[in-house]
């Protein structure tokens, strides 16, 4: 039975169409009065694709774009488009051209971007007061894909890039939002996607393969979520005593690039070995400033005795959080969080063996790869392998 459920947060984005890069500055702060801080933009570009706005806009119109909140209500476009209908009018006022400006408010999902119309069309649905919407690209393969309708400058690439970046902060801020509405809070914040079993738990499978590119291309032959890719650093602490380390404590901060880093702390449960997967208490939060963090816990007397590097690709299934990991020497890692009803299913789709699943950490797993082949380096990172020799014998961990 379908059960009805609160869509996600989106990126809400204005395209501009400017009969002048002059009145761009006054149309961005009007725009701000209205939607908010600036996220996201494209600097003005000649719009050469038609001339279906001459007579509005002149000979020589500019195109550019400015992305807003990324927590944008999708049943919100609606009102956008009737609020930027209102602001060409009040921009039109006094001015030589009869439309000085024309405002395209859309917002872009990691699958999706989506415009606002006033006109009907067969490829268009109605939302309500007079308004519109269609699905101008697509996000598949890996890339933006055009639709027979898409516009000729949507089209031509141009703005790809725009939406690219857009597309990226939008996933990295819903790793570090809050669960979404009718989850009940059992969603990772920081990693949404996953059923949690409460308590801050995570359970998780990490299994070693030969093909991680067969993983991917069954995840997508599956249907499942693309959530992004991500190359971590990630910085792992102790107390000079080595207690931490010692315990199986973890205390974590990861950098993802698209904001200052996560602070992660977990802990093993008394009780693991009676458990199918490994399980461990884990709370994260977000950090602003990844260098003021990064002081205050030398401040408090905590030291960096590890460094790593993973490429990872998340995807969603099944209600648990897939995470494909490349590792610099050591391999690839599927690991996959939530239940351990829906790891054991994911196994089944992925043809995986949930029996392969290892308890070790990646530091174990480092340092057990570095032991046979008789090194010190310490950090994993993805470094060239000329670099290895001027790295030497590392014992202590590289200071950030």
């Amino acid at each position: 039975m379908a059960v009805n459920r609160e869509p996600e947060k989106t990126a809400f984005f204005v395209g501009v169409l400017a009969a002048s890069p002059d009145i761009l500055p006054n149309v961005e702060a009007r725009l701000v009065d209205k939607f908010g801080p600036v996220q996201e933009r494209m600097p003005d570009l000649p719009f050469t694709y038609t001339d279906y706005y001459a007579r509005e806009l002149g000979p020589d119109p500019r195109r550019s774009f400015l992305a807003f909140t990324l927590d944008f209500d999708p049943e919100s476009l609606a009102e956008a488009k009737i609020t930027t209908n209102q602001l060409e009018i009040e921009l039109a006022e006094g001015s030589s051209w009869p439309r000085p400006v024309n405002l395209d408010p859309g917002y872009l999902a990691p699958g999706k971007v989506i415009l606002a119309s006033c006109k009907d069309y067969s490829h268009r649905l109605y939302l309500c007061r007079g308004v519109y919407a269609e699905v101008t690209l697509q996000y598949r393969d890996n890339a933006f894909q055009t639709l027979p309708w898409t516009f000729p400058d949507y089209a031509s690439g141009a703005y790809f890039p725009f939406f690219l970046a857009l597309r990226g902060k939008l996933i990295a801020s819903r790793h570090l939002s809050r669960p979404p509405v009718g989850t009940g809070g059992k969603i990772n914040p920081l990693r949404p996607g996953a059923e949690k079993d409460g308590n801050n738990l995570e359970i998780e499978a990490k299994i070693p393969v030969a093909d991680i590119q067969l993983i991917r291309a069954r995840l997508a032959t599956l249907g499942a979520f693309d959530a992004g890719k991500e190359r971590e650093r990630n910085w792992v602490f102790d107390l000079p005593d080595g207690s931490l380390v010692a315990t199986k404590r973890l205390l974590r901060l990861r950098s993802l690039g698209g904001y200052d880093g996560i602070l992660t702390v977990k802990r093993p449960l008394a009780n693991q070995e009676e458990q199918a997967f490994k399980t461990r208490e884990e709370v994260e939060i977000r950090i602003d400033s990844l260098a003021a963090c990064l002081r205050q816990l030398d401040i408090l007397g905590y030291q960096v005795v590890w460094i790593y590097e993973k490429r990872r690709h998340n995807w969603h299934w099944r209600g648990t959080v897939i995470a494909l990991d490349q590792c610099p020497e050591i391999g690839c890692f599927v690991e996959i969080e939530g239940k351990p009803r829906r790891i054991r299913e994911v196994c089944a789709d992925l043809g995986l063996d949930p029996a392969a699943s290892l308890s070790e950490n990646y530091l174990t797993l480092w340092e057990r790869h570095l032991a046979a082949r008789g090194e010190g380096r310490r950090n994993m990172l993805f470094v060239p392998k000329a670099s290895r020799e001027e790295e030497g014998d590392n014992s202590k961990a590289i200071q950030p």
